[in-house]
């Protein structure tokens, strides 16, 4: 069965790049705009806090989500299964739902216990 693989530079934004003219010792570099990314995370903390780089460290930091492990395409590249970018994404979403709804509810209780003046 074929695996959809996802390239890691898909899941991270990049920031937009300006135009430079060319000079003695760089050549012109052309304008880029931004890029939001499939996890809108920034480049370092993606590598830092999602990729599975120790397998002793399986969870991303104060979530109880597992980390994104990678696969190698060349020399560079390095992509992952679709399928758990999906996973990922998804546990991470519903952690942050579980919280939101943790939070909300603390503040009610907070609030009815509070005496009225």
């Amino acid at each position: 069965m074929p695996v959809s693989i996802v390239r890691l530079n898909r899941l991270y934004n990049i920031p937009a790049v300006k135009a430079r003219p060319a000079s003695k010792r760089q050549k012109a570099r052309k304008a880029r705009p931004a890029r939001r990314g499939m996890l809108d995370i920034g480049k370092s903390s993606f590598y830092e806090n999602i990729v599975l780089k120790n397998p002793d460290d399986p969870f991303i930091p104060g979530t109880p989500v597992r980390r994104l492990p990678v696969i190698p395409l060349g020399p560079k590249a390095v992509g992952a299964a679709e399928e758990q970018v999906e996973r990922v994404s998804e546990e991470l979403r519903r952690w942050r739902e579980e919280q939101l709804l943790v939070s909300a509810n603390s503040e009610r209780d907070t609030k009815l216990a509070l005496p009225i003046e």
